[in-house]
């Protein structure tokens, strides 16, 4: 359950026992051996200078997308800062580094910045509204986590339940003059054991620390019109950071469940873009979320959504790297689908990949030199869905 070396290189001046010290800071953190070895194990000792040229790039074939994200994406960053009337330019997209200027971060979507919804195109007849009608929310919510780090390393799999305190508006909707308000939901980890399967054989001591993200959090609020924001985390204290990730999986399943639709009445083969700022975990990303509709059956709508994520400033900190890096590569992708019921707040069942790829420049490092991080999550939604 290993990546090899190559993964993780830090340049001349870097010999092993660097390397594999800040791997294990990175994987796993330093401190329990079980966890350590689950993750290092049969890790190549050799190391090699990395450079620009070989840290994650935002074209990498593997991870591309459809290719009307892209221009979709290039469209609401040139409305953000022009104006909706305003076609797109080749310097409006996103930088191809995947890390903005906070200057042009701000620009773009500021923080506070209500989700804004950029319509592509409405689909066929006949349409429908997909906007919330229900305040109704369930009690828990489970989820399936499975992470590489990667080709050939892992985190243990996970499942996750979460009970939900929701915090219901003293209006209603549909009385004089209220629309569907702002919901907020606390939700606690009350539950996260390994999963049945596993990525490879997993020590002992591996469930036990996996046990202590119990009392973990994970806080949103939910847009009137579809969608969450003001998102928190909340690790347990005795939780490892690199475990951290976990909570971001589910996060960013829960933005995609939520479905944030346009007022429009639309049906199959319609498709628009979310743009929003998320801030949560060390993490400050500006967020585009692309979804189609996929299959319309009486009141199920089947939709599948694909993003792109791009951080706001090269000193944002994900907990588990290295204090003091600058970030100089990020690129955030995620494709899934999901089925809601008209009118509910949360999808009933859906699946997403969520892969993180981050270039870091460690502390003090020359500017070849260049510290990557690979993390792809695979969340079902209910557990084993």
């Amino acid at each position: 359950m290993v990546r090899r070396s190559g993964l993780l290189s830090f340049g001349n001046g870097m010999g092993r026992s660097g390397v594999m010290k800040s791997l294990r800071m990175i994987v796993m953190g330093a401190g329990v051996l079980g966890i350590a070895l689950f993750a290092l194990t049969g890790c190549e000792e050799k190391t090699s200078s990395t450079t620009s040229s070989t840290a994650p790039k935002p074209d990498d074939d593997k991870t591309m997308l459809d290719p009307s994200l892209g221009r979709a994406i290039a469209a609401s960053s040139a409305s953000a800062a022009k104006g909706p009337r305003t076609a797109p330019t080749a310097e409006d997209g996103p930088p191809p580094s995947g890390v903005f200027t906070l200057e042009r971060a701000e620009q773009t979507h500021a923080k506070g910045k209500p989700l804004h919804i950029e319509m592509g195109t409405t689909g066929a007849e006949p349409r429908i509204i997909l906007t919330p009608t229900t305040d109704a929310v369930p009690k828990t919510l489970g989820f399936t986590v499975a992470t590489m780090m990667g080709q050939r390393r892992s985190l243990p799999t996970v499942d996750m339940t979460f009970g939900l305190k929701v915090e219901k508006p003293k209006k209603k909707a549909g009385d004089a003059g209220v629309d569907l308000l702002p919901m907020p939901v606390t939700s606690k980890l009350t539950k996260i054991v390994l999963s049945a399967e596993q990525p490879g054989q997993i020590p002992p001591e591996v469930a036990q620390e996996v046990a202590k993200m119990n009392g973990s959090q994970v806080n949103w609020s939910f847009v009137p019109t579809g969608g969450i924001s003001t998102v928190s985390i909340e690790r347990s204290e005795k939780a490892r950071p690199e475990l951290e990730h976990n909570l971001v999986a589910v996060v960013e399943t829960l933005a995609s469940a939520s479905l944030p639709a346009p007022e429009e009445a639309v049906g199959v083969g319609a498709a628009w873009v979310a743009r929003s700022r998320d801030v949560y975990g060390g993490l400050d990303l500006i967020s585009y979320r692309m979804i189609r509709v996929i299959k319309i059956d009486g009141d199920r709508i089947t939709y599948g959504v694909e993003s792109r994520q791009y951080a706001s400033n090269p000193d944002m900190v994900k907990p588990g790297l290295p204090e003091g890096g600058k970030l100089v590569q990020f690129e955030c992708t995620a494709s899934g689908e999901f089925e809601i019921v008209r009118g509910q707040r949360l999808a009933e069942k859906g699946k997403i990949t969520h892969t993180m790829k981050i270039g870091l420049q460690p502390p003090g490092a020359q500017p070849n030199q260049m510290m990557p991080l690979v993390l792809q999550s695979t969340v079902a939604y209910p557990i084993g869905g």
